[in-house]
This record gives structure tokens, sequence and C-alpha cells, in this order.
């Protein structure tokens, strides 16, 4: 039992250390998301504070001395997680956001151990991770207004943190208020695997974190949602002005440009943003992404049908009509015509 206690120790020192050491180097670096890598890095080392009871109690058991933790971080670890997102994705600070360390000051301040205090943590963190939850989700949303390619910029690694501490929620709420004894074996499967998904948490941070770009970081007009649900009646003039432009894009293969956004396709079209996006969304009765991308799935299929297929393969004819990821591709392609890239070859033959 001492080797297993041992071992566990070892490896929430090894997270504990890892908090702080990546939390140092988002705040020493110049990132390209440098302003909301400070609160990655608050993030990290709230979640270090989080692990740290765990080795006092290690290091008291192990020296027979007796030291405390006088500061709790519980409330703010995903508070600090909420500003790294709306930093990220570029948004004005609001002085609400402040608000949200309330809870862990009053906190703190009270230092009550009981159930009442307990449920109010987990209601705080819950709501906090459905809202972050649905953050991401509107911003995946938005993105494909404005770009046609938005694998890096739709911060879904985040979407595998919420998972982690929703799981540690769901195992602690059962624990404290269903009355449930969990058996031995069990809280040693549990102790392990906490220890576990912690230490993956804080590399899955680390290795995402050092990647993560800001987005919008250009100024774009902001969308409105309710357009998409309240069409504008048809007009004869706006719906010729949108086949102009449709035919612009097919025949000077502006989509090939595999970094086109909503901007720049304005800007060489000669026309207002916010119009183009009016235009595609109520005539091609698509968003920005998937209407540019009907244009290089076309394409795509013309060259498989050409000589362009001998010499290239399916990822590289892929590339020619502007997609540079491979899975953006063949989920585009599947949507589109219902079979992946490979079966469409094939039916050719």
């Amino acid at each position: 039992m001492v080797f297993n206690f041992s071992l566990f120790s070892l490896l929430d020192f090894l997270t504990f250390s890892c908090t702080f050491i990546f939390a140092l180097f988002f705040l020493s670096k110049n990132f390209r998301n440098k302003k909301a890598n400070i609160f990655l890095s608050l993030f990290l080392l709230s979640l270090g504070f989080e692990i740290s009871p765990v080795l006092i109690e290690s290091f008291n058991e192990l020296n027979h001395t007796h030291f405390d933790q006088y500061f709790d971080t519980t409330f703010f670890t995903l508070p600090f997680l909420y500003l790294y997102v709306n930093f990220t994705i570029n948004l004005p600070f609001k002085k609400e956001w402040t608000l949200l360390f309330i809870p862990g000051i009053l906190f703190n301040i009270i230092q009550q151990d009981d159930l009442f205090y307990t449920l109010i943590g987990y209601v705080f963190n819950l709501s906090l991770i459905g809202i972050i939850f649905f953050q991401i989700k509107l911003h995946r949303q938005q993105l494909l207004h404005y770009y046609s390619d938005i694998e890096s910029k739709t911060i879904q690694w985040i979407y595998t943190i919420l998972a982690i501490f929703l799981l540690f929620h769901i195992i602690w709420i059962t624990e404290d208020f269903l009355d449930i004894t969990f058996t031995e074996r069990f809280k040693l499967l549990f102790i392990t695997s906490s220890s576990l998904l912690t230490f993956f948490l804080v590399l899955w941070v680390g290795y995402f974190g050092f990647s993560q770009q800001k987005i919008f970081q250009e100024h774009h007009f902001k969308f409105d949602h309710n357009s998409t649900k309240n069409p504008i009646a048809f007009n004869l003039e706006d719906q010729k002005q949108f086949e102009i432009i449709s035919t612009k894009i097919k025949t000077q293969q502006l989509f090939k440009h595999s970094n086109l956004t909503l901007k720049k396709l304005a800007k060489k079209l000669s026309i207002q943003e916010k119009e183009l996006s009016k235009l595609i969304n109520q005539y091609s009765k698509n968003n920005f992404y998937h209407y540019i991308n009907e244009f290089r799935i076309e394409e795509f299929k013309k060259l498989l049908k050409s000589e362009e297929a001998n010499k290239l393969s399916i990822l590289g004819l892929a590339e020619e009509v502007g997609f540079n990821s491979k899975s953006v591709f063949y989920s585009a392609f599947k949507r589109i015509e219902g079979i992946t890239p490979n079966q469409y070859k094939k039916q050719l033959k």
C-alpha cells in the first residue's frame, strides 16, 4: 500500500510541477494569443493549487507533520478558463466577468465545509461548464459565416477539459449526496483515474495552448443570427447580384484560396462584407463556409475526371481546389455527396 501511495504522490507532484512550468512558460513567451494566455496560466496555477492538498496530505503522512492549505481555488479554476475562451475569441472585456470571482473570495473568507456550501460549489462549477460549452458552440456557428477554413479556430479542444471536469463532478456529487458508499477497490480506482486524468488534462492544455492563436483578429461586422431565421423578402435585383457574384467566384476560381475569408472575398468582389454575407445566406441557403466548400467540391469532382487525377492523390486534388485539411475535405464531401471521396472515385471506374 505504501508503494501505491508513493506512486500516486509522485504522479500528483509531477502534475503539480507541470501546471507551474506551463503557466510560467505561457506568461514568459510572446505567443500569438498573449492576452488570453494570461488567463490560461492562471487556470493552470489554480488547478495546481487544487492538487496541492493531496500533496500536503502525502507530505504530512510521510513526515508526521501537520501543514494546512489556507487558500482554496476550487471556485477560481473554471472562471479563469471562461475568461481564456472569451479573450481567445476576441470578445470585448465586460466588467460583469469579474463577478465570477466573488464566490471564490467569499468561500475563502467564510471557510465553511458543510453540504450547503459544497452544493453551491457544484452548482456554480456545473453552470460555468454549461456556459463555456455553449459559448464555444456559438463561436463555431459564427465562424461559419466568416471563414472557409475553421479547423484551427474552433477551440473545440476545450471540450475535453469540460468533459473531464464534468466527470469529476458527477462522481463527487454521487459520493456526497446520494449516500453511496464506495468500496475500497472503487476508491483506489477513482484515485488512480483522477490522478491520470488530471495529469493528462495538464498536458492537453499545454499542448493545445501553445498552438492556439487569437481568433477574430480582424474587425468583422456582427452577424445577426435572426437574419437566417427570418429571411428578407425575395428581391430580383439581389438575386441577379448573387448570381453575378457566384459566377465570378466560379470563373475566377476565387474559392481556391485556402485561407479565403468573407472579408477577403468581399474586397475582391468590391462589395461590402455585410452585404455579401446577406446575399449568400439569403440565396444559397448556406453560410459562407459551406457556400465556398461547395465550389471546391464541384471543382474536385471535375479534376477527378481529368488527367490531373493520374498525377495527384485524392488529398493532392483536394489541396488544388483550396482544402488544406483532410478531415474538413472529407466532411464537406460527405455532406454534399453522401459518400466518401474514395467511394465516389470507385463509382467513376
